[in-house]
């Protein structure tokens, strides 16, 4: 009993030995290619921080397609404008001039943020020139400004006084009495502008252009406007959204 209870033992312990050097041993080369791959899935979920490569499409005024050194296609929207849609005034005018900007040519995209389906939000530099920036100042889009955060205070304020100069000139889409802001065309939420980008600028001039103002009573009970850049201007009068005030207050 005392050498088959030895035996025994041994087994056990070989057995043993032999699982755990099955469970710790180092991961093989395809161990290794799935864990690449899984941080990979992970970098690309957290976002991209700069791409840079040339510019093989450019699909409408305000997104192209950039072909990394690596090969790799990017979607990009230029982040903080809107130019005009398909079917609206200029559009075809916006998207010749960013083609005849960057089409072909090596650009530097600073990435703010990753939209639907992979498309990359961010700021595109052709020769340390922010794109965005050019085509405001040609009159060839809408400052856009829903998400103010992704832009500083100083870029802010560099695209709208880019936007009020243009404008004020009549550039471009502003060549029109009424221009319509691809976002309304759109049927989309209208921006919110921190700080007043419709006018005030070089000189301290400011736009004399004259529309008929639609005042729009806000879920919250606010009464505004929408200015000619886009931009929601409340008013304190909410009588002119229809509101009338109740008796026994001022």
């Amino acid at each position: 009993m005392t050498i088959k209870t030895a035996v025994c033992c041994l087994v056990i312990i070989v057995f043993a030995l032999a699982l755990h050097a099955q469970v710790t041993q180092p991961a093989t080369p395809e161990t290794g290619k799935e864990s690449d791959a899984s941080r990979a899935a992970s970098k690309r979920k957290s976002g991209i921080g700069l791409v840079e490569g040339k510019v093989v499409r450019v699909e409408n005024g305000d997104t192209i397609t950039v072909q990394a050194d690596g090969q790799e296609l990017y979607l990009v929207k230029l982040q903080a404008i809107d130019a005009p849609d398909l079917g609206q005034p200029y559009y075809e005018e916006s998207k010749n001039s960013l083609t005849k900007l960057i089409r072909g040519k090596d650009v530097t995209v600073v990435v703010h943020a990753m939209g639907p389906s992979g498309v990359i939000i961010g700021t595109v530099y052709r020769n340390g020139r922010d794109v965005s920036l050019s085509l405001l100042e040609r009159g060839l889009a809408w400052h856009y400004v829903r998400f103010p955060y992704q832009q500083t205070t100083a870029n802010l304020k560099t695209y709208a006084d880019a936007q009020s100069i243009a404008s004020a000139a009549g550039l471009g889409i502003w060549a029109d009495a009424s221009p319509v802001p691809p976002w309304v065309f759109r049927g989309d939420a209208v921006p919110s502008v921190p700080g007043a980008a419709e006018t005030s600028l070089a000189g301290g001039a400011s736009e004399q252009r004259t529309t008929v103002r639609k005042y729009i009573l806000g879920p919250r009970g606010g009464c505004y406007y929408v200015s000619e850049s886009g931009s929601k201007v409340y008013v304190r009068d909410k009588m002119l959204c229809g509101v009338t005030t109740p008796e026994g207050k001022p």
